[in-house]
């Protein structure tokens, strides 16, 4: 199956094979920098250039327990660079907090790079933040946001309208005023000025099995490194299909 920008992100991943769920949105998995702070060479062009001591101090990031945009950049990057990329953060004192959408800790220049997607840029930038997205020439982490209606939904009706009114041009078009990729190709999806264009980007996008399989033992060493321990993990790629019901639209 093709995105809408129309690159192949493989079978079943964007509509679950026996419909129980459906793609609404697709995250761009990137860095966030302050862009007034952040000059020159300090302007990193890929997740690489992160673990150059030139950055020591000046890193946040999300906890891979507390947030699944952190749980697909990690799988990522330890898959590029392996566990050694983030022992290399860690030499340069990045900053951990449970949430990588650190806006406003990067606007007030506490920490000037974050490791997180261009849906915390775009708010950011309305709200007047000084805040851009630089698009890793060594991978833009693709995340798929799937909607399903529950099989036992109090008001199923109710439920199928969102689903409709959401995955229409008119829902799209508020997904990507926030910084998010619609998976609608239709003209009446409209993007804001500056939305990048996705086909010059260098997109990775997971298999949710990957990930799934991944993530337990990666959660256990992201806090060996990083501390969180007690952090309740979230429950990965959502509830199982039994507790969904099938729909098409």
């Amino acid at each position: 199956m093709a995105l809408a920008c129309g690159i192949d992100c493989g079978a079943g991943c964007m509509v679950y094979s026996e419909h129980y769920w459906h793609a609404s949105r697709i995250g761009l998995g990137a860095i966030n920098d302050n862009k007034e702070l952040l000059k020159g060479d300090l302007i990193p062009k890929t997740w690489k250039e992160l673990t150059h001591p030139k950055y020591k101090d000046k890193l946040v990031q999300g906890h891979i327990k507390a947030s699944g945009t952190s749980a697909i950049v990690d799988f990522f990057l330890v898959k590029l660079y392996g566990w050694e990329y983030f022992e290399a953060l860690r030499k340069n004192n990045i900053l951990t907090h449970q949430s990588c959408d650190q806006a406003n800790l990067l606007a007030s220049g506490e920490r000037l790079v974050s490791l997180c997607d261009h849906q915390s840029t775009a708010p950011a930038q309305s709200q007047g933040l000084p805040l851009e997205t630089v698009f890793p020439e060594d991978g833009v982490f693709v995340q798929i946001g799937p909607i399903a209606l529950l099989a036992k939904a109090p008001h199923p009706n109710a439920g199928k309208l969102f689903i409709d009114w959401l995955t229409s041009p008119a829902g799209q078009t508020m997904h990507v005023t926030g910084g998010i990729l619609s998976p609608l190709e239709s003209p009446d999806v409209k993007y804001p000025p500056g939305f990048p264009d996705v086909k010059a980007l260098k997109l990775m996008i997971p298999d949710p099995k990957d990930v799934g399989e991944w993530l337990p033992a990666a959660r256990e060493k992201f806090s060996e490194l990083f501390g969180g321990q007690g952090i309740a993990s979230a429950r990965a790629l959502g509830s199982s299909p039994g507790a969904l019901r099938h729909y098409r639209g």
